[in-house]
């Protein structure tokens, strides 16, 4: 029942809409809690986190609703933050590279889907008849490969 009434407790401190008439009687049931959570489980189980919720409690007053106030959402972002750290020397950099990189798979996946897929390749394993050069553009120069140059660089790739 305690901790059902404990559950009863976070539903009322993590409300959207509350009433400031309802703080007293919520100071009460968790004072009533802490008690009987007391009784029932060994001291090793309270540390700074079940006082901490009779503070929480008394933070409604000042600060009103927990969830404009409420650390969690940063903290998660902060985990994912640090997981994109590769580099210890350049933490920042690291965070910032690895949530671009994140962010434009995103977009990738998200917005160019809708697409078609073109599944041209430039070096082909099959040729065609009489296809004895390939052209390989994007860069400012062509660059024309013959039969030897192309298996060459298929071999040091």
């Amino acid at each position: 029942m305690a901790v059902m009434w404990l559950n009863y407790i976070f539903c009322h401190i993590c409300v959207k809409v509350w009433s400031p008439n309802e703080i007293k009687s919520l100071k009460k049931d968790v004072g009533i809690i802490v008690c009987i959570l007391e009784k029932k489980f060994p001291p090793t189980f309270f540390d700074i986190m079940i006082h901490l919720l009779l503070h929480v409690v008394e933070e409604l007053n000042v600060c009103e609703l927990v969830h404009s106030h409420w650390m969690y959402p940063i903290e998660r972002m902060m985990k994912v933050l640090k997981g994109y750290v590769r580099n210890m020397s350049q933490l920042e950099r690291s965070m910032v590279e690895g949530y671009v990189l994140d962010e434009t798979m995103g977009f990738v996946t998200k917005y160019l889907q809708e697409f078609q897929h073109v599944s041209k390749r430039i070096w082909d394993v099959e040729e065609e008849e009489g296809m004895v050069i390939e052209v390989l553009e994007g860069v400012i120069e062509k660059v024309v490969f013959n039969s030897i140059l192309r298996n060459l660089a298929q071999i040091m790739c």
